[in-house]
């Protein structure tokens, strides 16, 4: 993926079009890791942290293709990060050995 778009940008061509809907289809795997996480979460905190987390970066992405506000491209990192960080800390301390344990606890 990373190559096409290296290749096109040092070739100074457009980018092609599936690349432009790629932020879509992570978008999308962000949503369904974030709803798996909140439905199997029992520190109930982390549920509000992840889709806030996740509604930034969606807002973000957005606003990067309408071309709403100016903002500068590091912007994303910050709710990316906060993803990653929340998903991490929520597998390190939700360690269930069944599949209910987490559910609707906490």
């Amino acid at each position: 993926m990373f190559l096409a778009q290296t290749g096109s940008v040092l070739s100074h061509m457009t980018m092609p079009s599936w690349w432009k809907f790629l932020d879509f289809i992570f978008l999308a795997i962000s949503f369904l890791a974030v709803y798996r996480s909140t439905q199997t979460t029992k520190i109930n905190w982390v549920k509000p942290a992840l889709w806030l987390s996740y509604a930034f970066l969606f807002i973000i992405v957005i606003n990067e293709k309408l071309e709403l506000i100016p903002l500068p491209e590091t912007v994303i990192y910050i709710p990316t990060l906060a993803l990653i960080a929340f998903h991490l800390y929520n597998k390190k301390y939700c360690n269930c050995t069944t599949n209910e344990c987490c559910t609707n606890e906490g």
